[in-house]
């Protein structure tokens, strides 16, 4: 058997088997979820929003598997090192950065899935994250420290100091401040991007793994594996706001900062809790799959994706809050598309609510999601895999990868024949 990286890994592993058989840690998926196969222990998994490309390292096969996230089909399986780990995403450039055991960090290019390049960094990397202004890969390595890459030239420019154990990673693109959690000591180092220096050290909950950032909050979220919450930090007075009680072994954490949600694994229960960042309140929890590892969202395209490590899936959910208050009912446009769908869109989890960036209205189901669309007035419902339009034939079906020529094609999508 593969040895185990890093001691944070080794520790929640062991807590996490003896948790809860391994049966009652294989919930179903959340309704309108699609399961897609990968390779054999998917942890950590990352999306290029430009190109709807999502790549997912599979720990136990010493792959990454890549994905059309239009589609959502496994476009390739590339080797990517000994025991890859983590994976980020320049989309500038279309780098796309692996960690593996052989204390290497691996760059893929996003056109032809080829390596490109490795750098030696230090002693078991997993974290990475990317700054795609500076064009720099930041890497956490068991020996206490974050190796900076220079994207250009993949040598590396400057090492930083942090703290025992440190796990995972984040870049905050405005500031260019680079966040590393240290699971040992219970803390968060806080970087110049730039410099490599370190600013502060931040104590949060026990345990810290993920860590993830909301731009345009100004907020930092961190997940505690060892009690369960979510520290929420403010940016720049690099104080604990607020302490959020989660799931069992929460691991990872994604924000949407255009809808301030927030994503957290938690690998106790195969569970994703979806958090209100603007008010620090839990909204509910939706099942994706055994022993989820790695969270990604895709905010152009609506798409949260989930590395499912016991079950070698990636989960692919709409993303909408999942909320259990009150009742709800599907109204007007909604409900006409819903009694046209041959198989029914489901009932609905929550009310519909108005998307800021996008102007559409949504509205999660027990099957999906409906949507008004303010770019062409249409409405529609996608069950992950398949789209239903309100046309000029009434409800149509088709693919997601494609449109019909009534509809608005900004993407230049194939059209249905």
């Amino acid at each position: 058997m593969a040895r185990i990286r890093h001691t944070w890994f080794a520790a929640l592993l062991g807590v996490l088997a003896l948790l809860t058989p391994a049966s009652d840690r294989a919930p179903a998926a959340a309704p309108g979820a699609v399961a897609i196969e990968v390779g054999h222990q998917p942890v950590s998994v990352a999306v290029n929003s430009r190109t709807h490309r999502v790549y997912v390292a599979n720990q136990a096969d010493h792959t990454v598997s890549v994905l059309d996230g239009t589609a959502n089909a496994v476009l390739a399986t590339v080797p990517a090192g000994k025991q890859p780990a983590g994976v980020a995403v320049n989309p500038r450039t279309n780098r796309i950065y692996v960690t593996n055991s052989d204390d290497v960090v691996t760059a893929l290019d996003g056109d032809t899935n080829a390596e490109v390049g490795w750098t030696l960094v230090g002693a078991d990397p997993v974290g990475v994250a990317v700054d795609a202004d500076l064009n720099r890969v930041y890497v956490a390595t068991l020996d206490g420290a974050v190796a900076v890459v220079d994207g250009a030239t993949t040598s590396v420019v400057a090492t930083a100091p942090v703290g025992r154990d440190p796990a995972l990673a984040a870049v905050d693109p405005t500031t260019h401040r680079v966040y590393v959690t240290n699971y040992q000591n219970d803390t968060v180092s806080v970087l110049d991007g730039r410099s490599a220096r370190v600013l502060a050290t931040i104590a949060v909950g026990h345990g810290p793994t993920g860590v993830a950032v909301d731009t345009a909050l100004g907020r930092i979220y961190v997940a505690n594996g060892r009690d369960n919450t979510l520290s929420v930090l403010d940016a720049g007075s690099r104080v604990v706001l607020a302490t959020i009680s989660v799931g069992p072994i929460p691991l990872a954490v994604a924000v949407d900062p255009s809808l301030h949600l927030v994503y957290v694994a938690t690998a106790g229960d195969g569970s994703v809790a979806v958090v209100d960042g603007t008010h620090n309140s839990v909204l509910g929890t939706a099942p994706v799959g055994r022993e989820p590892f790695g969270l990604a969202v895709d905010p152009e395209a609506r798409w949260l994706y989930v590395a499912n490590r016991g079950a070698d899936t990636l989960a692919v959910l709409p993303e909408a809050p999942i909320t259990s208050a009150g009742p709800c009912r599907l109204v007007l446009g909604f409900a006409a598309l819903a009694g046209a769908v041959p198989q029914g869109v489901g009932q609905c989890i929550g009310p519909a609510r108005r998307d800021a960036a996008s102007g559409d209205d949504l509205q999660l189901t027990t099957r999906g999601l409906l949507a008004w669309r303010s770019a062409d007035g249409r409405v529609a419902f996608t069950d992950g895999a398949a789209t239903w339009v309100a046309g000029p034939s009434g409800a149509q079906q088709r693919r997601n990868d494609e449109r019909f020529s009534w509809e608005t094609n900004p993407a230049s999508l194939p059209t249905v024949r």
